[in-house]
């Protein structure tokens, strides 16, 4: 306790240098502050990297030349559905024959060409700002698997259909042979759907005019119910870490996908990803360099501040040899001075540390957790360094400490 009140004396009785010790306590504080900061913000932005540059996946064919009306298959798609993509947009085609004439067999011809989304942003922006819904009807109907349609003004023109109303007709797929060129339709059943809206254009984002759009769920279902094998026409989404995109290809591959192979013919069988990571792997590459070379340097940079702080404080402390050498002459045991002289500096460093914390908190991105980690690497290097100051500065003796010129 009288140390302690000594302490507090010896701080007022020399403000000038008490508070020399907490300025330049700060200033360490803020370099550290900064050091570590660069690598906390580098680290952050490497985690949302993925926000700002995107890695996206598309499925095309096997020599790269075709992104729509491809077949991808049930199995490739369950694998893309769980393989960590998100923002998962695909299509499916099918046809169907309103008119009675075109419902003879063979089928010829289909007279309603349908489009299934999962999204209703597959569909053109222009289509969007016009769809007219019906009561009770909204665009979030293509995420469900409600049995219902928009279709194009022309098309319900062409055949007396009215907003609101329901349609049925037989439904058609298309099985394409070897050659990817020459097909057959396949009759699924009929299918009976709500008018759930109607657009002025009939040109749909995947290039292809369709008379209709259906929820992508729902034409699934329908098929599934058929017991027929179904295949997707197009696949679209965002790898969801791209901080793991090796683990990730490894994965896709192993489900079955390849790299594009342009000098093959097949060009329908959606089985290749076209992956665009680039500009991902480039800047990512940038940061985790920066990372490494801050992470680096960490240990000679806290190794200089201790370093620094010991200077500073030795040249502080050689100021009181005077009086810690009258004290240990008058009998005082060394490591009372000693503790004394640490407490002060100690107590100097730690208000600095108080000080800069609301600092901190309002002029940097660093949470409260981070700066207290930071303050408290901080306080370690100062002790350490307030340690090897007292113990250069007590190898004197007592003879020393009065006579010994600077």
């Amino acid at each position: 306790m009288f140390t302690l009140t000594e302490v507090w004396r010896d701080l007022y009785r020399n403000r000038g240098k008490s508070f020399l010790v907490f300025v330049f306590g700060i200033l360490i504080i803020f370099c550290i502050a900064f050091y570590m900061g660069n690598i906390q913000n580098n680290e952050a932005i490497l985690r949302n990297l993925s926000q700002t540059i995107p890695v996206t996946v598309q499925v095309v064919g096997t020599n790269g030349n075709r992104q729509a009306g491809l077949e991808i298959d049930q199995k490739h798609m369950e694998a893309l559905l769980s393989g960590g993509i998100s923002d998962s947009l695909y299509t499916m085609l099918a046809g169907g024959n309103i008119d009675e004439k075109n419902q003879k067999q063979p089928i010829q011809y289909c007279d309603t060409s349908m489009i299934g989304i999962n999204d209703s942003s597959l569909l053109s922006p222009l289509i969007r700002e016009q769809i007219s819904y019906a009561q009770g009807w909204d665009e979030s109907l293509f995420s469900g698997d409600q049995p219902a349609c928009v279709i194009s003004t022309d098309y319900a023109s062409r055949h007396r259909i009215s907003l609101g109303g329901t349609i049925e007709f037989p439904l058609y797929v298309w099985e394409y042979e070897e050659d990817d060129m020459h097909f057959r339709f396949v009759e699924v059943g009929k299918a009976s759907l709500v008018v759930a809206g109607t657009y002025v254009s009939n040109e749909t984002t995947v290039g292809d005019t369709s008379d209709m759009a259906v929820p992508a769920r729902w034409l699934q279902s329908f098929l599934q119910d058929a017991g027929l094998d179904y295949t997707y026409a197009s696949f679209q989404g965002t790898v969801a870490d791209p901080l793991q995109l090796n683990e990730w290809k490894a994965g896709m591959k192993k489900a079955g996908f390849q790299e594009v192979d342009p000098d093959s013919f097949k060009e329908r069988e959606g089985n290749a990803l076209e992956v665009n990571d680039r500009l991902f792997i480039e800047t990512a590459d940038r940061i985790q360099e920066n990372i490494r070379i801050f992470r680096w340097f960490q240990a000679p940079f806290l190794s200089l501040i201790v370093l620094l702080i010991v200077f500073v404080l030795f040249l502080v402390l050689r100021s009181s040899r005077r009086e810690i050498a009258i004290a240990l002459s008058l009998g005082r045991p060394g490591f009372l001075c000693a503790l004394r002289c640490f407490l002060e500096n100690a107590l100097l460093m730690l208000l600095g540390c108080v000080a800069t914390l609301p600092v901190l908190l309002a002029a940097t991105s660093l949470g409260l957790g981070d700066i207290l980690v930071m303050e408290g690497i901080f306080l370690v290097c100062a002790f350490l360094s307030i340690i090897i100051a007292l113990a250069f500065l007590f190898s004197m003796n007592v003879l020393e400490l009065l006579t010994k010129i600077d």
